[in-house]
């Protein structure tokens, strides 16, 4: 069996318990995905406390990303000037601004702090020229308008869980 093999097994298998709803099985899967946490902390500790915090964050936040998805999202971006990256390259110098400007870093059940972080660098990718005209070239002002455009995408109502379909990142 592939990688591939044991995913999609894995999956069907998961998803008869969830659907099925019995006890039995639902004991099961728990002993199960202990079992795979211990399996993973045996042999990448990192990736497991990833994926432990990960599963928390998902359940905490309706938009989570992890410090590593953020990073590779932001990583991506194609700016509207060709440029590539985030305008913001350090996340946490970037959460120390917001904070400097009275934002929340973090809102639950909205977002966790590097879904902001990658958003308002969409914002800042995709609108800069926009972005730009509003804030005069004010460097504060242009953090506000991307922090504020962001806050509003990542609390939408229409779709409160988006932003892991957004830069692609598969559950």
């Amino acid at each position: 069996m592939d990688r591939n093999d044991i995913l999609i097994k894995f999956n069907r298998l998961l998803n008869k318990t969830i659907e099925g709803g019995v006890k039995q099985e639902m004991q099961t899967t728990k002993m199960m995905f202990q079992k795979a946490v211990e399996l993973l902390s045996d042999t990448d500790i990192r990736k497991a406390k990833e994926f432990v915090e990960c599963f928390e964050g998902t359940l905490l936040f309706n938009n989570y990303l992890t410090e590593q998805e953020a990073e590779n999202a932001v990583s991506l971006f194609v700016n509207q000037d060709g440029s590539r990256g985030g305008r913001w390259k350090n996340p946490e110098e970037f959460f120390q601004r917001i904070a400097d400007i009275g934002g929340l870093i973090e809102q639950e059940p909205y977002y966790n702090r590097y879904s902001l972080y990658a958003m308002a660098n969409k914002f800042s990718s995709d609108q800069h020229n926009i972005v730009q005209k509003w804030s005069d070239g004010d460097s504060m002002k242009y953090l506000q308008i991307c922090y504020d455009l962001a806050v509003s995408q990542l609390q939408d109502k229409d779709k409160p869980n988006f932003v892991r379909w957004y830069f692609n990142i598969c559950d």
